[in-house]
């Protein structure tokens, strides 16, 4: 299988949308592939109601649509969750999105934001030690319109197999000049849509976008129980 990351990171969010995922995961895994990763036999574990053959899964960001979860299913991922959507198109940020981070050692939480780092581009044959990498990352949570994420949701349900089970994550938009309450109900509409494509579970996304610590809904109880109660209907 090719080092290469399934995200090109030298490439723009939307090219990576309309042209990933690449690399060894795009393609269809062996079976010696597939033994060599050391995946759990059969598990049959029980999360959140959801039957899974294994414990392992991909969180929302990296599955950018259907392709990419239909090929994270068929490497044995059973939990995988579709990128974050909105009520409404959101642009990503300019590329790019991801840059190399060097590091020498972890930092310790006093360093965080003290220590200088320098992160540039990744090199076209750039050799990265994967258990020791790390990554600085901007994308503003991008979306497509909801009639291509919804279709495109629909994809990536049938692409689970027998154990698996598809997440769709959900966020809410605001609008300059609305109350807090629409802002609640738009996460409930976007859940509501993604309700609609057949998705084994939603997650509310209340952590993102993640502006250093400012302005997260999951700091507010109050309200992140207001948003999860809207969503629940």
């Amino acid at each position: 299988m090719s080092k290469q990351p399934f995200y090109n990171p030298n490439l723009s969010y939307q090219d990576n949308y309309d042209l990933g995922p690449f690399g060894g995961f795009a393609g269809e895994p062996s079976s010696e592939e597939i033994a060599a990763l050391g995946l759990p036999e059969n598990e049959w574990i029980t999360v959140a109601e959801l039957r899974l053959r294994r414990s392992l899964g991909i969180p929302a960001g990296p599955l950018l649509n259907s392709k990419y979860t239909d090929t994270a299913f068929r490497w044995g991922f059973d939990l995988c969750h579709y990128k974050t959507v909105r009520s409404r198109f959101w642009p990503a940020h300019d590329a790019p999105n991801v840059l190399f981070v060097h590091t020498t050692e972890p930092l310790s939480p006093g360093e965080i934001g003290r220590t200088p780092l320098v992160a540039h581009r990744f090199g076209a044959n750039e050799v990265v030690d994967l258990p020791t990498l790390s990554i600085t990352n901007s994308f503003g949570m991008p979306a497509q319109q909801p009639d291509v994420w919804q279709a495109d949701m629909v994809r990536a349900v049938h692409g689970a197999g027998p154990g698996q089970a598809l997440v769709a994550s959900v966020t809410g938009t605001s609008t300059p000049g609305e109350d807090d309450m629409a802002y609640i109900e738009d996460h409930a509409r976007t859940a509501a849509l993604c309700s609609e494509t057949g998705a084994h579970a939603v997650e509310v996304n209340l952590s993102c976008p993640n502006l250093g610590g400012h302005g997260l809904m999951c700091h507010d109880p109050e309200a992140s129980a207001l948003v999860c109660k809207a969503v629940k209907g």
